[in-house]
This record gives C-alpha cells, structure tokens and sequence, in this order.
C-alpha cells in the first residue's frame, strides 16, 4: 500500500469536503423535495453514462499497445455520439415519468454535457495525465459549489432550472479547460475511419467494463426507483440527499484508491505467481477494510445525528438509521475491491461481472422479501446492504477457489 495510495485518499477527502459543502448548500437553499427531484435526473443520467465509463480501462490498454489515438477516439466519439442521440428523445420522457418537472431542453443540455465530460475524463486516464486526475478530483466538486453559490442570486429561475444551471456551468467550462490544457500536449486527433484491426476486442473491453460498472451501481439505481414507487419524496429524500451521498463519497475516498493504485501491483505479482506477496497485501486489506469501516460507522453511531443535522439540515435526521445500515457493510465493500482486483489480474473479467450480478441478485431477493414484511422504510437499504455482503462473499469464494486451483 504505497504513498500515492494515501495521497489521493488525501486529496478526495479534500474534494468530498468541497462536494458537500454544496450538497449542504443546495439543501438549505430549495425544498427538499425538489432537491430530491434534481438528483434522480443526475442519476438518470449517470445510469446513461456508464456505457461511456467502461471505455476508461479498455482506452488504456488499447493506447499502451498501439500508441495510436486517432482510431481510438474516433470510434469512441462515433459511439457517445450514437448512444446519446438514442437516448435524447427518450431521457426527458423518462424524467416526466418520475415527475422531474424540467424543460426538455435542459434535460438534453445535461446529458450532452455530462458526455462531453465523461469524454474528455477518459482521455486523461488514457494519456495518463495524472496530474490533472488529481486537479479534478478537487476542481469538480469546487466549481459545482461556486457555480451553485453564483446562480443562487438570479430569481427568475426556478430551483430545478438553477441546479441544472449550475451543473451546466461548471462541467461546461472545467470540459472546455480540460480540452484546452490537454491539448497542450496531446492535441485533440481528427476523424478516422480506417480501422487497423483489433477494434472488436476495444470495444469488447469496454463493453465488458461497462457491464460490470453498470451491474455494480444498479442496485443502487433500483433502490431509487423503488423510494420513488413505494415511498414519498420525503423518505427518498432522505435516502438521495443523505444516506446514498454519504456512501459514495464513501466509496470514493477508500475504495477507488485502491483500483487506481494498488490494482497494479496485484497485477504484478500475479505476472509474477508471487503468492505470498498476495497473502501479504490481503492481511494488509483486511486490517485497512476493517479498520476504516468500523471507525466510520461508530463515528456515525456516535455523531451521525449532529453532522446529518450539520451539512444537511434537521429536515434529513430520518437518514441516519438508512445511513448506519448501510456503513455497517463498508468492510465488506473496501475487502471486496481487493478480490475484484485480484480477480482482474489473474485476467477473470467475466468472474468480475458475475460479482456485480450476484449483488443484484442479493438485493432483488431482500428488497422482495423486505417489502412483503412491510418493514418500510428500511427494506430497500437492508436490501442494498445485503447486496455488499453479497459481492463479498461471491468474490472471496471465486478468488480463494481460483487460488487453490493455480500452481504458484
């Protein structure tokens, strides 16, 4: 577990500090209940977006072995530009469905932006600019609370049409920055139809990567929906402004470190067969899972009700119960990235998305079982948390059977 692990751990406690400032700005300027509505349109979007993430990992292997960007970014581009247009008509229909009442050009400015950014991010990583990796994880969240805090003064908006101003304003503008910083280095490559070979297993990468993201956050997507159909918007306000919020930012700050930096090395020592090196690093997980995961829940055990009431107003203490459900599975979540990772190295990507899948499959047959015994509202958290441990238990037996099945 090197420095750089820690450092980023440090810099995304910085930017998850800046992100809430304006989760808490946001929630004592408008209602709750359009808050609420706002965020199921991000989520909405983001779920649209997941396609787009899976080119991040397949962009990077594809580049390293080819050093040619044009064709990568062609079809990339060819792709986003594709899916967005099929889901531009669809997108605000979806959203009146769950009534987001917000114009239909608003809602397509939002996603067209959100796909520029998501393009321009996966350049970074392909290109290996980390320096501004680094630069966004901090600049994300502070333009979103600058942009919010500015458009706060113009009255003639209403709350959903100022939240989508801001997000549009500071994704926007820190996109066409990217592109120009980026630029300076690696210009931005033309069009180019002609393929050399090997763009299937690109897009097959990517659409495999896409698949396990996807499966991995559905859950989560589900869990909204279900608020939506069986709860009011002050329960599922409390589970979307709160409770999902807290979690991944949670998830942000102790488990992508881990894909980001220590994923390498366990590739590395299983090029390697360096099983005890493996050993090593998964007693050093367990101790980091636990340790971060039972600190954070008894410090929500203990202040969970001041800092709820603190960054997010007294209108949401009806979360922390959802919240302190849903932190007991941390471990289980950190110890988990260390088996998909694991798992990604010995080259088991179709064991990865089975993971995703089993999670799903836990939180379909809780969230059933849960609501037959009318236990609202805590059936769908208790689902989502059992969907964790799921993924746990999935990946821990797939990895120690593949372990015990490999020669060192």
């Amino acid at each position: 577990m090197n420095r750089g692990f820690f450092l980023n751990i440090g810099l995304t406690f910085i930017g998850i500090l800046c992100s809430l400032a304006y989760k808490s700005l946001a929630a004592s300027l408008f209602p709750k209940e359009e808050l609420t509505r706002f965020l199921t349109l991000v989520d909405l979007i983001s779920f649209v977006m997941l396609l787009f993430l899976g080119f991040r990992s397949s962009l990077v292997v594809a580049y390293v072995n080819s050093g040619n960007d044009a064709p990568l970014l062609s079809l990339t581009r060819l792709v986003m530009v594709g899916v967005t247009l099929l889901v531009t008509p669809l997108l605000p229909m979806l959203a009146n469905h769950l009534g987001i009442d917000l114009g239909f050009g608003w809602i397509i400015a939002l996603l067209w932006v959100t796909a520029l950014w998501i393009y321009v991010t996966n350049q970074l990583a392909m290109y290996r600019l980390y320096g501004l990796v680094n630069a966004i994880t901090l600049a994300e969240p502070l333009a979103l609370l600058v942009a919010l805090w500015v458009v706060s003064f113009w009255q003639a908006l209403a709350p959903l049409e100022l939240l989508a101003t801001a997000s549009l304003l500071a994704f926007g503008m820190l996109s066409m920055l990217l592109l120009l910083l980026k630029g300076m280095r690696y210009p931005e490559p033309p069009w180019q139809f002609v393929w050399q070979g090997g763009e299937r297993l690109f897009l097959r990468h990517a659409l495999l990567a896409s698949l396990e993201f996807g499966f991995g956050m559905l859950s989560f997507y589900l869990a909204v929906y279900l608020y939506a159909q069986y709860g009011d918007l002050e329960e599922m306000g409390d589970f979307q402004v709160v409770t999902k919020t807290l979690f991944m930012h949670l998830v942000m700050l102790f488990i992508f470190p881990v894909f980001r930096f220590l994923f390498p090395e366990v590739a590395r020592m299983v090029a390697e067969g360096d099983k005890e090196a493996i050993e090593a690093l998964r007693q050093k997980m367990r101790l980091y899972a636990f340790g971060v995961g039972v600190s954070v829940w008894l410090l929500f055990y203990i202040g969970g009700e001041l800092l709820i009431d603190r960054f997010f107003g007294s209108r949401y203490e009806g979360a922390l119960v959802m919240t302190l459900i849903l932190f007991a599975t941390l471990p289980f979540s950190i110890y988990n990235s260390f088996y998909i990772s694991l798992l990604r190295g010995y080259g088991r990507f179709g064991a990865t998305l089975h993971v995703r899948m089993a999670g799903v499959a836990c939180f379909l047959v809780a969230a059933g079982v849960g609501l037959a015994w009318s236990l609202w509202p805590y059936p769908i958290v208790i689902a989502l948390a059992m969907a964790q441990v799921g993924m746990y238990l999935t990946s821990r037996f797939i990895s120690r059977t593949h372990l015990r099945n490999t020669k060192a």
